[in-house]
Parts: structure tokens; sequence; C-alpha cells
């Protein structure tokens, strides 16, 4: 019987359990109804209120817990005041980015947790768009000005800009 290190290590002295690991990637195709939980009455309620759902969201995901809708980047605000106003999703948690550089087309990922304090819920919203359009807003921003300064402080709001153009809420 032969020793290892730690996590299957060897030779390399690495016991953090990073040397050699290899990450799989998740299934990004939608998931099959019923969703369980209260997820199957959000997408009916949604449906509901919102005759253009099929045309609206690309694809819904449940995976470990959590339900996300990808909507199509041109409906995102009426989307997101459907769920606001009819299904009483008031609060919105924040925002995060990613930057999904295989995606052609569709680079940046932005996802918006979603909060119903009245029936105590949270869903997903998540939007994609292509990384060259805010590139492009970037380097208009970026020729309007005229100082090195404003330059990078332009720099430093490509999040804002892009969030900008996703959705305003």
């Amino acid at each position: 019987m032969s020793e290892q290190g730690m996590f299957g290590a060897k030779g390399t002295g690495d016991t953090s359990g990073y040397g050699g690991l290899a990450r799989t990637a998740a299934s990004t195709g939608s998931s099959e109804r019923p969703y369980g939980s209260y997820f199957d009455e959000v997408a009916d309620d949604l449906e509901r209120a919102y005759p253009m759902f099929s045309d609206a969201i690309e694809r819904v995901v449940v995976d470990r817990g959590e339900l996300t809708l990808h909507v199509k980047r041109e409906k995102l605000v009426e989307v997101s005041k459907i769920l606001r106003d009819s299904l009483k999703f008031e609060m919105c948690m924040g925002v995060s980015g990613v930057n999904y550089p295989t995606d052609s087309g569709r680079e940046l990922h932005a996802l918006y947790p979603l909060l119903s304090l009245t029936n105590n819920r949270r869903i997903r919203l998540e939007v994609s768009v292509m990384q060259m359009r805010i590139f492009h807003q970037l380097l208009k921003c970026g020729q309007e000005t005229t100082g090195m300064s404003e330059r990078l402080s332009t720099c430093s709001e490509l999040s804002l800009m892009a969030t900008q153009d996703l959705l305003v809420f």
C-alpha cells in the first residue's frame, strides 16, 4: 500500500487540494417541469400575467434549489415590471456579472436576484449581451473624454454601463 498526499497529490508537495483537480461543466439546458417547490406556481403566474412569456424567456433552469429565468435582453424590463407589479417580487437584491468568453455573441451575463417580501420567495433573472456591444460603448465614451484620468474613470464604469444597457429596474 502506498501513501499519497492529501486529495491525491503526489510529488509536488501540494496539499491544498487544487493540484490536478478537474472541474466539469454543468448542463446549461432548460429544466423539465415539474420544477418543484413554488417554482411551478411562479412560472404559471408569470405565463398568465405576461402573454409573451414564451417569446421573452429563453429557458428556465432549476439548479441547487434556485429558479433562474433566462430572459432575452430586449424583454428584460417588461418581464421585470410584471414580476414586480403582478407577482410581487418587490426587491432586486443586486446585480452580478460574469464574462463567459466561449459563449460567442453572449459573452457578458448579468444576474438579478429578486425577492418577494410579500410571498417570501426568491428567483433569479439572467440576461446576456454581446461583449463587443459594451466594448463599443466604452470606446465611444472614451473618445468623448479628453484627459487620461477621465479615460480611466470611464474604464472603471464599464460594469455600470453594462447594467444600464441591460436593465433600468
